[in-house]
Order: C-alpha cells, then sequence, then structure tokens
C-alpha cells in the first residue's frame, strides 16, 4: 500500500486500506424462490496478497481500486422442496439480501476478481 500504512491511507489519494486489526464485518441472507437458506457471517471486506485476481484485473493506469480485494466463498445447500417448488412454478430466483443486522455490503465476484477464479455457480448433485 502506498500512502503512510494503515493508521491513515487517505493521505495518498492511490492508497486501498489492506486487510489489518480493523475489521468491516457485514451478514447476507441467502433466498432461494422467496425461502431463505440462512445468514451467512461476512467477517471483514478483506484485501491483501490473497486476492491477487483483484489486483490482476484492474486497470492499468497507475490507480488502485480494488487492488487485493478478495471476499469468502459461500456455499449453501437448497433444500429439494424448494427445487421442487420452484420447478412448479416455472421459476428459479435466487436473491443475496444484506442483513439488517450488519449493513456492511456485500460484493460478489466473478472468474477474474477476488480469490477464486470463478463466477457464481450453481452446482445440481444428483443422488439416487
Amino acid at each position: 500500500m502506498r500512502g503512510k500504512g494503515t493508521h491513515d491511507p487517505s493521505l495518498n489519494p492511490n492508497a486501498y486500506p489492506m486487510t489489518d486489526e480493523t475489521s468491516y464485518p457485514s451478514a447476507v441472507r441467502i433466498r432461494v424462490s422467496g425461502r431463505s437458506l440462512g445468514v451467512f457471517d461476512l467477517p471483514d471486506d478483506p484485501a491483501d496478497h490473497r486476492g491477487i485476481l483483484s489486483w490482476y484485473s484492474q486497470k492499468r493506469d497507475r490507480k488502485l481500486r480494488e487492488a487485493g480485494s478478495y471476499g469468502y466463498l459461500l456455499i449453501a445447500h437448497i433444500p429439494p422442496q424448494v427445487l421442487r417448488d420452484a420447478e412448479k412454478a416455472g421459476r428459479f430466483v435466487i436473491r443475496f439480501e444484506v442483513d439488517e443486522s450488519l449493513p456492511g455490503g456485500l460484493a460478489i465476484y466473478g472468474e477474474r476478481f477476488g480469490r477464486h477464479p470463478l463466477d457464481p455457480t450453481l452446482a445440481f448433485v444428483l443422488k439416487n
């Protein structure tokens, strides 16, 4: 990071606050076709070397934007009944909501940003 450290990243307009002892928690609720799959804690808005895809994919204009930002990989299991109900309704809606208890925001990363080189993915595992 450029500037004079995490104590005042605003000293340099090209600075980006990295992960340090101050965390910025949030929470997200995932709903599928109106049914809640749960609330998932996002303990911080991390940014460091693990967000290599964000470093690599930003514009090359000597200004940091999302440098090293990476987030967390969330996995939510959808109950079979929710899938059956969605099939009957003829539509399948996935909704991400920032929970009121921790309104810190939400960023969804794709294959070129963050830590994991994949787009948001829905995987169906069929079992007999």
